[in-house]
């Protein structure tokens, strides 16, 4: 008898659960994308903001200097390929909050000869 009570507990408890809904494990928001109005594209995740690329005229472009900020953040990564294929590019400044440098952030910009990094950028 005691055996069967038990068991009708445990059934009427699993079944009392089964409609149960649990929350769905968190899940970082997506990143927000957009675009300066000086043409630089860029995200804001929820640990950093990154300039992700430039959609000004790539192939007469000689001069680049990327945003400290986007929407009150500051810049502290240049996403992958975000600066390449500027042909005529030789003068690159980058934020002084610059800290994360994707893989090929700069890329085939073979006219660069000044580059301006901030001070403890590693």
């Amino acid at each position: 008898m005691r055996k069967r009570l038990l068991s009708a507990l445990t059934a009427a408890a699993m079944t009392a659960s089964a409609g149960v809904c649990f929350p769905a494990t968190a899940k970082a928001a997506d990143p927000i994308t957009s675009e300066t109005s000086d043409g630089f594209t860029y995200e804001i995740g929820e640990d950093y903001a990154a300039v992700t690329g430039w959609t000004g005229d790539k192939e007469t472009v000689t001069s680049l200097t990327l945003p400290e900020t986007v929407e009150g953040q500051p810049v502290t990564r240049l996403g992958m390929s975000a600066i390449s294929d500027m042909l005529l590019l030789s003068s690159l400044t980058l934020p002084s909050s610059l800290k994360d440098m994707r893989w090929w952030a700069i890329e085939k910009v073979p006219s660069l000869k000044e580059l301006t990094i901030p001070k403890g950028f590693d």
